[in-house]
């Protein structure tokens, strides 16, 4: 008999008697001349078959290998079981034949209900590992809420939860295993609010809220199921009046658009289409809405449209992320002020907050205050350089929500250089999406930097 490589199909002649070799599964070595006459349509084998037929056997190994062998008995280790699936056989011209053999699981045995078998082969795997989880915990408490997650797999598996992700997650598993994930109530957890506060209690800019300033911030939030940056604190209207909230922002940008399809709305927020397609497609009640590909926002007149469909990248409202946002009002800067400080700033946007909604972009106090408090007396055109102290100036044109009042329409967006200028509403400026989080939302674990995000709870 001949050795052969894995994937590799040997074919031998020996007289009368051919033998087939093929690796992905367990060999029954079947010679069809002394079974010719034999009623093959059942032909039962098993540890109980009396003539002299031998079997070419795969036994898996530990290592995902196997070892074959020769046999006319089913193997009695008691620690591998008949793979079906890596079993078959196949016809005199190397084809393999479909539903050729069937397994009697009762009496352990395999039944050949084919005349066209040439070879068969059987392979025997080691069986799946069992795995059990069982919760533990009140009624309710699976659901979000105060409460630490761990689970427990005892000394002959590992597991943890991943609460970016809300999953549990097995580690190693050596034996049959049973897992316990608790819940355990806990009034431990400082809220998100709370924490940045703390953090940057020394930058409260004249109650224009606490900001993070400077280049390299640990202001990583994993939102939504990807990383976004907090912005600060920020005194924010809502239907409850005025309070602080965290606001944040999307890192990574969701398409080029117009700030409006058309020039007559370009600049009101409310009106505009972009304002429509992030608070009706890209935040939605549904999944079914989340596809915005026909709204007018998506459309870039003689540019290719961007792609509008939220379904995986979107804020579903009743999702574990879409309950902590907020419906706020904006704030609404009113022209002229590129050339204005973060403060002057501040000022001017809270004068006009009449436009609710759950997503908006940021606002040019808000790119102001990000850039180390050395800058924040300097006129925001003249922000060139500031872009290496400016965690929110990495050159990707950043569009700023902006309502202009004067003669020119147009729109503010930070320039690759650093600084502010205005463009039409009609530009293509890339957008990264903003919202407001409810002051309940809390820290379930993380230290706020890029590679260990805040990973929160409500």
């Amino acid at each position: 008999m001949k050795l052969f490589n894995q994937n590799k199909t040997i074919l031998t002649i020996i007289g009368s008697l051919l033998l087939i070799f093929v690796i992905s599964g367990g060999l029954l070595i079947w010679d069809y001349n002394s079974n010719k006459n034999k009623e093959l349509d059942e032909v039962i084998l098993n540890n109980n078959k009396g003539d002299n037929s031998m079997f070419a056997i795969m036994l898996e190994q530990d290592d995902g290998t196997y070892d074959e062998s020769g046999s006319n008995t089913w193997p009695t280790d008691g620690e591998r079981v008949y793979d079906q699936k890596l079993s078959g056989c196949i016809d005199a011209n190397g084809n393999s034949i479909d539903n050729a053999l069937s397994y009697d699981a009762v009496n352990n045995k395999v039944i050949l209900r084919t005349q066209q078998a040439s070879m068969c082969y059987l392979y025997f795997s080691f069986p799946p590992v069992d795995l059990t989880i069982t919760l533990s915990g009140t009624t309710g408490t699976n659901q979000i809420g105060k409460y630490h997650k761990s689970i427990d797999c005892g000394s002959t598996g590992s597991g943890t939860f991943n609460h970016i992700y809300q999953r549990v997650e097995i580690g190693s598993v050596t034996a049959p295993v049973k897992c316990t994930l608790k819940y355990t109530a806990t009034t431990e957890y400082q809220t998100l609010k709370s924490k940045v506060e703390t953090v940057n209690a020394s930058q409260n800019y004249n109650s224009h809220g606490y900001r993070y300033s400077g280049k390299f911030p640990n202001n990583w939030v994993w939102f939504n199921g990807e990383k976004w940056r907090i912005i600060g604190v920020i005194p924010t209207k809502t239907t409850n009046g005025t309070e602080n909230l965290v606001k944040i922002i999307r890192s990574e940008l969701i398409g080029g658009f117009y700030y409006s399809h058309s020039s007559s709305a370009e600049t009101i927020w409310g009106g505009s289409s972009l304002y429509s397609l992030l608070n009706t497609h890209y935040y939605a009640t549904n999944k079914n809405e989340m596809n915005g590909q026909n709204h007018a926002g998506c459309f870039s007149g003689g540019e290719a449209k961007p792609n509008c469909d939220y379904s995986e990248i979107g804020i579903l409202a009743n999702s574990y992320y879409g309950k902590m946002v907020r419906n706020v009002y904006w704030n609404i800067a009113i022209s002229p002020y590129t050339s204005i400080t973060a403060n002057t700033a501040y000022t001017k946007e809270i004068t006009s907050r009449t436009v609710s909604g759950y997503v908006g972009l940021m606002t040019a106090s808000d790119y102001g205050y990000a850039a180390d408090s050395s800058f924040h007396d300097t006129t925001m055109s003249s922000y060139d350089s500031a872009v290496a102290t400016n965690w929110l100036s990495n050159g990707a044109g950043y569009l700023i929500i902006y309502e202009n009042s004067g003669s020119s329409a147009g729109i503010i967006k930070v320039d690759s250089d650093g600084g502010l200028s205005v463009a039409s509403g009609t530009s293509l400026v890339p957008v990264h999406p903003v919202v407001y989080l409810d002051s309940s939302v809390y820290i379930v674990s993380g230290d706020g930097t890029v590679g260990n995000p805040y990973q929160i709870g409500m």
